[in-house]
């Protein structure tokens, strides 16, 4: 009797499939009002290269096909903290335009709506979780006058 309640125990334990620690990552970025363009962007997992160019854990051009929402889905991301920053490239040159005194002519956001006129913000400010509990994070991309 207790080799069967063993032989039961082991068989329910190793047939369980261990939990995921990655899954897919939903972002949407609302008040797209130009059905033009890519959205730029770049997701982050450490606070020393936040926003470099050069260094980001995921990213890519997504093409823009509708104004409103665009939905990006971005697969198999393991379960963790993120920054992301982001820009709607409407003529497609592959860089964030700049006013002759460098503001930003074209919207841009951060993950959690973090608001930077001024300056980048930290990533402490921008940081966000990623779980299987929370897989979509939703951002609103605005003109610099509008930080």
């Amino acid at each position: 009797m207790v080799y069967s309640f063993l032989l039961l125990l082991l068989t329910f334990s190793f047939s369980q499939e261990p939990p995921s620690t990655r899954g897919n990552l939903i972002l949407e970025i609302a008040n797209i009002d130009t059905a033009k363009g890519t959205i730029a962007w770049g997701m982050y997992a450490d606070a020393a290269t936040f926003l470099d160019d050069d260094v980001f854990d995921y990213g890519d051009y997504t093409k823009v096909e509708n104004s409103g929402v665009v939905r990006i889905v971005v697969p198999n991301v393991p379960y963790g903290t993120y920054g992301i920053g982001l820009y709607h490239d409407i003529n497609d040159n592959e860089e964030l335009d700049e006013s002759i005194i460098g503001f930003p002519k074209e919207p841009y956001t951060f993950s959690n709506d973090v608001r930077a006129k001024w300056g980048k913000p930290s990533f402490e400010a921008a940081k966000f979780e990623f779980s299987p509990t929370n897989t979509t994070h939703r951002m609103h991309v605005r003109y610099w006058s509008e930080q």
